[in-house]
């Protein structure tokens, strides 16, 4: 008999608390829930790695202000933007050819837009997709 009026006592603090939940209450203070040691190193752990990681964040924020680095924020990722590739083109064909960059890199892009249009044109293969096996013989 003691069981089942502490198993009644307990369905009814259970469902108290369900429906004290659902109406938008909180628990209250003086309400103990049992905590493990171990879920407390783990929470322990957990605060300390955030505050690691947002440390981590904050100096490497400064270390890309400091060096006036482009940059783009992906979720709690701090990325470096990649330089477009027709800047770097020509920045290379200017340190190469100097001055005369501009008009070298405008043939190079008529030459190949000619390639280009000729080739879609014609519908040509670039190169056979076999093998060339040229044997001479010595006759």
């Amino acid at each position: 008999m003691a069981d089942d009026c502490h198993e009644s006592e307990t369905q009814e603090s259970a469902s108290e608390l369900s429906s004290q939940l659902r109406g938008g209450m909180s628990l209250c203070d003086d309400q103990e829930v049992p905590v493990s040691e171990e879920f407390l190193a783990f929470m322990q752990q957990t605060m300390r790695h955030k505050q690691e990681w947002a440390l981590k964040k904050a100096a490497l924020a400064q270390k890309n202000v400091d060096s006036n680095a482009l940059i783009t924020q992906h979720g709690d990722e701090v990325v470096p933007r990649e330089e477009h590739p027709d800047a770097v083109r020509s920045r290379e064909m200017r340190a190469l050819y100097g001055e005369a960059a501009p008009q070298l890199h405008a043939m190079e892009t008529a030459v190949q837009l000619a390639f280009d249009r000729i080739a879609t044109r014609h519908h040509a293969a670039v190169w056979p997709n076999i093998p060339l096996n040229v044997i001479f013989s010595d006759q």
